[in-house]
C-alpha cells in the first residue's frame, strides 16, 4: 500500500497569525487535522510546507521577538512528529491486516498530540488589553504629577517634562476623547487601516489644518510606543515563566507596526506675520460680546509685543515679571534670562490683569486668533504648496499660536530695530536663522538688504563672546 501525499496549509494567511493544517487524500477520502501550531504567515516556506530556514529572515524577526528561532524550530519539529506518527499508523495497520479508518487515525494522533483538558472549578475571565484612552490619561497624569519622564531624546533622558509641553498633551487628551466619544473606544490592539482611517475623518471633520493634524498624530503614537516599550520588559518576564500575558511580544510588535504604518499629513506648514496695520485692526476690533476671544487677543497681542515663545507670554505676571520699565523672565525652554522694554501697548494690556493672564492652552489661542483674524477682515489670499499642489488660502487661516512671536520680530526688524537688539530679545545666535524667521513684506523698498546683511553678520560674527555672556540661545 502506498502512502497518501501529506501536504500542510495555512488556515488564513492574510491574518497577523494563522494557524497550520495536517492535510492528505487517502482512497477518495480526506483528512484534514489541526496541529495546534500558530505561525507568522510571513515565516512560512509555501514551497517547502514547512517554517521558514531562510537565515536573514529569522534575524530580522528576532530583533522583535527573541524566542522566534526555537519557536519556528518547535514547529518545525511537530509537523514532522505529525507524519512519523501517520505512517507508523498506516505501517501498523497494513502489518495487522486491518482496514484503514481515518477516524482511528485523528484518535491516534489525539493521544500523541492532544493534551488531555482537565475540567476547570471555575473559568477565569480573560484580562482584555487597555483602551487607547486609558493608556493616554495614565501617561498625562504621570507627566503632571511628575512620575512620568521624558525618553526621547537621550540628553534629557529622565528629567521631567515642561508645564507648557504637558499643557500640550492635555490638550491632545481632550481632543482625544471627543475623537472616541464619535467613533468609539479602541483597545491598543486595534491600531489598523480602519481607525487611522476614523481618525482622519474626526480631524476632517473638525477641520483641523494639516499641521495640526501632524503635531497630533505625533503626540499619539510618542505615549504608545512610550507604552509599548514599557510594556515589552513586563511582557517577556512573564511569558519566560511560561504565563500568558494580556500582550504577548507578538502583540507587541504588531502593533508598534501598525502604528508607524499612521502617516502624518506631508504638507509644508507656510509661515505668515501679522502687519502693523492688520495689528490695528485686531486691537481696534470690539470683542465686548465675545469675552473669550477678547482674552486670547490680549494674551496674543502679549506674545506679538514682546516676541517671546508661548511657553512664555503666556505666563507674563506683572507681580512676578515687571522690573521698572522692563520685563524681566526666564524662558521656560532655555532657562535664559531675558529683558525686554515695554511698551505703552504692552503697559496696557498687562494692567488689566495685574495677577497674570487667565489659563488659556496654545490650543485654544490658536483657534480663536484664527476666528479673531477673520471678523478682522484678515482675508488676503495665500497660495500654499499642499502635497505638490499649488491650494489658495485666506491669511487668516494660516495664522497659529507663533505668528504672535514671529509677528513681533517681524516688526521689530521693519521699524528699523538692528538685527543684534532682535537676536537679545528672541535669543538667536544666528542670523541666518533669525534671517528665515522674518518675514518682511516683499516690496522693492522693504526687502532686506543682503550687503547690510552681511555686514551686520560680520559684526555679530564678531561680537559672539559678548552675546555668550547676555545668555543668548538658540530656538
Amino acid at each position: 500500500m502506498s502512502l497518501p501525499n501529506y501536504k500542510f496549509e495555512l488556515k488564513d494567511p492574510r491574518r497577523d497569525k494563522t494557524s497550520i493544517f495536517f492535510l492528505f487524500y487517502f482512497q477518495g477520502q480526506k483528512f484534514k487535522y489541526g496541529t495546534s501550531q500558530i505561525i507568522y504567515p510571513e515565516l512560512w516556506d509555501k514551497e517547502r510546507q514547512r517554517p521558514t530556514n531562510k537565515k536573514t529572515l529569522i534575524a530580522e524577526w528576532s530583533k522583535q521577538v527573541p524566542d522566534i528561532k526555537t519557536d519556528l524550530e518547535n514547529i518545525a519539529n511537530r509537523l514532522a512528529n505529525i507524519c512519523t506518527k501517520t505512517t507508523e499508523y498506516f505501517s501498523l495497520t497494513e502489518r495487522a491486516g486491518a482496514k484503514i479508518n481515518l477516524e482511528d487515525l485523528r484518535t491516534t494522533l489525539d493521544q500523541r498530540f492532544k493534551e488531555e483538558k482537565k475540567p476547570k472549578a471555575e473559568p477565569k475571565k480573560m484580562q482584555q488589553p487597555p483602551y487607547i484612552s486609558e493608556i493616554i490619561s495614565k501617561q498625562v497624569k504621570g507627566m503632571i504629577n511628575g512620575t512620568v519622564f521624558i525618553t526621547h531624546p537621550k540628553s534629557k533622558r529622565g528629567q521631567k517634562f515642561s508645564p507648557a509641553t504637558v499643557d500640550l498633551y492635555r490638550s491632545f487628551e481632550k481632543v482625544y476623547n471627543e475623537f472616541e466619544q464619535e467613533y468609539g473606544q479602541r483597545r491598543i490592539d486595534e491600531i489598523s487601516r480602519e481607525y487611522e482611517k476614523d481618525l482622519f475623518q474626526f480631524f476632517e471633520d473638525k477641520k483641523y489644518a494639516p499641521n495640526q493634524k501632524g503635531k497630533l498624530i505625533t503626540r499619539l503614537k510618542a505615549i504608545i510606543h512610550d507604552y509599548l516599550n514599557t510594556q515589552r520588559g513586563k511582557t517577556y518576564a512573564v511569558e519566560k515563566e511560561g504565563k500568558r500575558p494580556v500582550l504577548s511580544t507578538s502583540d507587541l510588535f504588531h502593533i508598534s507596526k501598525e502604528l508607524d504604518e499612521i502617516s502624518k499629513p506631508k504638507v509644508k506648514t507656510q509661515a505668515v506675520a501679522l502687519y502693523s496695520e492688520e495689528i490695528k485692526k485686531i486691537v481696534r476690533l470690539d470683542l465686548s460680546q465675545k469675552p473669550y476671544l477678547n482674552r486670547t487677543r490680549d494674551v496674543f497681542l502679549a506674545g506679538y509685543y514682546t516676541a517671546l515663545r508661548y511657553s512664555d507670554f503666556h505666563r507674563l505676571d506683572p507681580s512676578k515679571h515687571v522690573k521698572g520699565d522692563q520685563i524681566v523672565i526666564k524662558a521656560q525652554k532655555t532657562k535664559k534670562q531675558t529683558r525686554i522694554d515695554i511698551s505703552k501697548e504692552l503697559k496696557a494690556i498687562l494692567d488689566q490683569y495685574p495677577q497674570g493672564f487667565p489659563k488659556i492652552t496654545s490650543q485654544e489661542i490658536g483657534r480663536n486668533i484664527k476666528e479673531i483674524c477673520k471678523l478682522a477682515g484678515i482675508k488676503e489670499k495665500i497660495e500654499i504648496d499642499d502635497r505638490g499642489q499649488i491650494v489658495e488660502m485666506e491669511k487668516w487661516q494660516l495664522i497659529t499660536t507663533h505668528t504672535a512671536r514671529r509677528s513681533g520680530a517681524t516688526n521689530m526688524y521693519e521699524n528699523g530695530i538692528p538685527l543684534l537688539e532682535i537676536m537679545q530679545i528672541t535669543g538667536h545666535t544666528k542670523l541666518d536663522i533669525l534671517q528665515e524667521y522674518l518675514i518682511p513684506r516683499t516690496t522693492k523698498s522693504q526687502k532686506m538688504n543682503s550687503k547690510v546683511l552681511m555686514r551686520q553678520k560680520n559684526i555679530i560674527q564678531a561680537g559672539l563672546l559678548m552675546i555668550e555672556d547676555n545668555q543668548l540661545f538658540t530656538i
